[in-house]
């Protein structure tokens, strides 16, 4: 049967400690290790791949529940058969620092601009991703980790359609700066989806080009949804989870969620208004899943 958010969930509640593997750490940059262990972390978690005994089992464990593996360069991360991508990102907090930068530090999104919901002719998706399983639409889980070291402190999944906008606000405001970018001189104006451009002979010697790249950052979940939860400071994990109800209706095991909550005192499933992100004036119900220990 194919796995979701629940099913991943129920993997996490049963799982202690919540501790980073770091099998890239002596290859990358600390940076990229990071990141690495995040997502080797959200593979096991919805694989329920923790346990495995060998690579192999584990390799085979995944294979049976992703129909795709992205990369550093294009989303996405994930794809669940049958079933939504995922987006993962990791926050590092330094042990130097409070828990409150928490929700100060966005999200690195790079070139790419957030997703509300993936489309399978999107330009910045490869082949690979297209012809994983036949899919035109799919939803996208931002999940999103905050650790300490090896330690992860907070994880949170969230819907893109619960925390984007949807894709038209984003390439209005960079089809009116390429617009206005083109009255600049010596612009070369072969745009991609990556740059906006690439003013050339800058310098009296036409040595030097001065190159317009996207750069987009987005407001963490846990900032972003601040008005409906906030993270238990005496708590040594905290887990954060938010589904439009709309969406939660169709998931296949959302009664075992409301089950597990009513026996597990960590674990709390609420029903509460969020703001509609192409109209924070509307309101859409949702389930926000807390889960503190």
């Amino acid at each position: 049967m194919n796995r979701n958010i629940i099913d991943a969930i129920g993997t996490l509640i049963k799982r202690k400690p919540f501790y980073l593997d770091d099998p890239y750490s002596k290859e990358d940059s600390r940076v990229s290790a990071r990141y690495w262990s995040m997502e080797e972390y959200v593979k096991n978690l919805f694989a329920d791949s923790f346990d495995a005994r060998t690579m192999d089992e584990k390799s085979l464990r995944r294979v049976e529940v992703f129909s795709h593996f992205g990369n550093s360069t294009n989303p996405p991360d994930l794809i669940l058969r049958g079933g939504d991508a995922i987006e993962i990102k990791n926050i590092y907090i330094p042990k130097r620092y409070s828990r409150g930068r928490l929700e100060r530090d966005p999200l690195i999104l790079n070139t790419l601009y957030p997703r509300q919901k993936l489309y399978a002719n999107d330009p910045m998706f490869t082949n690979a991703c297209r012809k994983a399983e036949k899919w035109t639409v799919k939803d996208i889980i931002y999940a999103v980790g905050a650790s300490r070291g090896k330690q992860l402190t907070h994880l949170c999944m969230v819907y893109g359609s619960d925390y984007c906008a949807s894709a038209k606000h984003y390439e209005k405001i960079l089809a009116d700066m390429r617009v206005r970018l083109k009255d600049i001189p010596n612009l070369n104006k072969t745009w991609s989806e990556r740059y906006l451009g690439r003013i050339g002979e800058v310098d009296p010697t036409g040595a030097t080009y001065l190159e317009l790249r996207n750069m987009w950052y987005l407001e963490n979940p846990w900032s972003y949804f601040r008005d409906v939860y906030r993270p238990n400071k005496s708590a040594g994990f905290n887990f954060m989870c938010i589904i439009n109800e709309e969406k939660f209706s169709r998931l296949r095991n959302g009664n075992k969620l409301l089950a597990w909550a009513e026996i597990c005192p960590q674990l709390k499933v609420e029903l509460v208004s969020i703001k509609n992100p192409d109209d924070p004036a509307q309101k859409r119900d949702a389930l926000p899943i807390h889960y503190e220990v």
